[in-house]
């Protein structure tokens, strides 16, 4: 019998869940405790976001900042999960929440000129509409 490949477990008192983020009908993103994980140092070490928006990929992209003086960032409210209130956002783009309330399954993507950043596509919602 061989135990080569015994790991001991130093992840005591950490959530791991999926990662989704979850758009809500009162126009905040919820990122999962599970999508936080998969952030990492991305989240960890930033306090905004920058929401953009591509209306031909129907999808918004995540460009986690540091910078509270950028005219676009948008303050990170975190807890084991993460809310982004996105109303400002979502009413300049015409985003209409009762639409788009619910889950998706966000993905990282290299956009151009930006890099490697997390995006929601709007046509891939998953299951039944989230009402909070």
């Amino acid at each position: 019998m061989s135990w080569e490949d015994l790991r001991e477990f130093k992840d005591k008192g950490r959530r791991f869940g999926n990662v989704f983020a979850t758009i809500t009908s009162r126009k905040s993103i919820l990122l999962s405790s599970g999508l936080v994980h998969e952030l990492g140092e991305e989240i960890k070490n930033n306090e905004f976001v920058r929401l953009l928006y591509s209306p031909s990929n129907r999808a918004i992209v995540m460009d986690f900042i540091n910078d509270e003086k950028d005219p676009s960032a948008i303050k990170l409210s975190k807890g084991t999960n993460v809310q982004i209130a996105a109303g400002s956002f979502m009413n300049y783009y015409n985003l209409e929440p009762q639409n788009l309330a619910g889950r998706y399954s966000p993905k990282q993507e290299d956009i151009p000129g930006r890099g490697k950043k997390w995006v929601i596509f709007l046509n891939e919602k998953e299951g039944n509409e989230i009402k909070d």
